[in-house]
């Protein structure tokens, strides 16, 4: 077991850690949590490596990472990860965007740096069109680092960040075929698993800002290293002459002005990094005169202000941005608990007593949030689980549902299956009642414990209207932040308090209707009573 993990008390997740750790809860949910003792195993493992710890007192990230070890440790080592294609990935986009941020940077500093021996290189262009356009792009890329965390903007908005989401995706997408040949059931999962991030998976949402923002100002940040270091080397070993002109009636003593607000970051260690008014009058163009009355003194006492701007207006700013950009990534990734709905069935599988009932029940209820749709397991012998921790619910139900349902079959469904015990149904309103009441009926019981975790029954075979999305939407604003919810699937009614299977394609169906509003704490489950004994 890969103690070495929990050496410092804590566990240091990486992006590719998130992305293994997501596959590896998928691929184990399609092998049954509820029956793979497994998992229970590894628990016990950490338990043994940390003495003294008990379950209500572990840290669901220590325990997760090292259940992820686990998974990477007994796989073959042919197996291709995720985070490994993502990593490799970003390697191979970071290469190529530094080549092309260097061809960039240096050609387009020495297009502008360009001089004939007769027309000076006019340092208002130069500025213009170096400067001027990375400015407007800083303050774009500022402005989406803060937007969209706030989920204001998204990756797909912009110019430079959805062209690298897009190349990211697209590099991940070419390795997978290239490193999956042999396996196409794998590549089918791992690709699968790719598609489902941007929409399935919330929490990624900032963790892919950081990264597409970090690689944004990777390019920015050798576009401006190269740029500098081109203007250096043309300086170095060729003659450059420097000017301005205007046809506005421009004073030198204003130009000297505003080159003197320009270079205050630098000006008080280098006074020299700025022309002084009278070179800034001896290099002023006058086209009917030419430059043979200009003193080459003045020609180049340019060149330290157009290096200095470039380095504080164009590589500094970049560099900021790219550890803020970093910085976000680690500080998401450092506020991952784990304790979203959709990982609470791996938490129930290593902490919860097995009891060894030896009844018959049904194979585990699919509820797991944001999952990609799979064939729900086959009826089989399972040993009946009992959560460690009893978490009390609320089920919401619509009036004729509630009363032609047997309420403790479900209620002990519920309990078995989910781990949840229903404390209270509640009626929703029908057509004779008013939902702004339902909604005050509602204030009181917010308060309570049960509130937290909400379990609204409907019928699958009725579609998921818009209108019953948003009401869910609705239902969830009012429970506190890592409140959780499930939408209870029952299939046609059959005899008198009985219930049928619920249809595979109506699973499907009310399955991508609920991941469609990107909420990880709300989840689709498919309620399995037997008919015989209520089981």
């Amino acid at each position: 077991m890969p103690n070495e993990v929990l050496d410092d008390g804590t566990a240091r997740w990486r992006l590719a850690d998130v992305l293994d750790f997501d596959y590896a809860v998928e691929k184990a949910e399609e092998a049954g949590l509820e029956s793979d003792s497994a998992h229970r195993q590894v628990f016990l493992a950490f338990l043994a490596a940390r003495q003294g710890e008990t379950a209500n007192s572990l840290d669901r990230r220590r325990v997760f990472r090292f259940w992820l070890e686990a998974q990477r440790s007994q796989a073959p080592p042919s197996a291709i990860w995720p985070g490994a294609l993502l990593c490799r990935g970003k390697t191979l986009l970071t290469r190529a965007l530094i080549v092309v941020a260097v061809f960039a940077g240096a050609l387009s500093s020495a297009g502008l740096l360009r001089y004939d021996g007769i027309q000076p290189v006019n340092v208002f262009g130069f500025l213009f069109f170096l400067l001027g356009g990375q400015l407007l792009l800083l303050a774009a890329s500022s402005a989406a680092l803060i937007l969209r965390p706030l989920g204001l903007l998204g990756l797909e908005t912009g110019i430079i960040a959805p062209g690298i989401y897009r190349l990211l995706k697209r590099i991940a997408a070419g390795m997978q075929k290239d490193f999956l040949k042999q396996d196409g059931e794998t590549r089918l999962r791992v690709a699968a698993f790719f598609g489902s991030l941007g929409k399935k998976h919330s929490r990624y949402r900032p963790l892919w800002v950081g990264l597409v923002a970090g690689l944004a100002q990777t390019f920015g940040v050798w576009f401006n290293l190269a740029a500098v270091a081109s203007t250096l080397l043309l300086v170095s070993f060729s003659d450059r002459a420097f000017g301005w002109q205007s046809s506005l009636n421009i004073s030198s003593e204003s130009v000297h002005w505003a080159t003197g607000v320009i270079a205050r970051p630098w000006s008080s260690f280098y006074p020299d990094g700025a022309p002084s008014v009278s070179q800034i009058e001896g290099s002023r163009i006058h086209l009917k005169d030419g430059i043979r009355s200009l003193a080459n003194e003045n020609l180049v006492s340019w060149w330290p202000f157009l290096v200095c701007s470039l380095l504080a207006y164009g590589l500094l700013p970049r560099l900021l941005l790219w550890l803020v950009a970093w910085g976000i990534v680690r500080r998401q990734l450092g506020k991952l608990r784990f304790d979203s709905l959709r990982y609470d069935r791996l938490w129930e599988s290593m902490i919860r007593r097995q009891l060894q009932a030896g009844a018959i029940g049904e194979s585990p209820a699919s509820f797991t949030a944001n999952s990609p749709l799979r064939q729900a397991p086959a009826e089989k012998r399972s040993p009946v689980f009992c959560s460690a921790n009893r978490q009390s619910a609320l089920l919401f139900a619509e009036p004729e549902l509630a009363n032609r349902i047997r309420r403790e079959a479900v209620d002990e469904w519920i309990y078995r299956r989910i781990h949840w015990e229903v404390r209270r149904w509640v009626s929703l309103p029908d057509e004779n009642e008013s939902w702004e009441d339902f909604w005050t009926a509602l204030d009181p019981m917010r308060s309570q414990e049960a509130y937290a975790r909400i379990i609204v029954l409907q019928e699958s075979f009725q579609p998921p209207i818009r209108e019953f999305l948003d009401w869910i939407k609705r239902l969830r604003e009012t429970q506190e932040a890592g409140g959780k919810a499930i939408v209870l699937l029952a299939g046609r009614p059959e005899n008198a308090g009985q219930i049928g299977a619920v249809g595979e394609i109506h699973r499907q169906i009310w399955e991508r209707s609920v991941e469609s509003l990107g909420d990880e704490n709300l989840a689709v489950a498919s309620l399995a009573i037997r008919n015989d004994d209520g089981q």
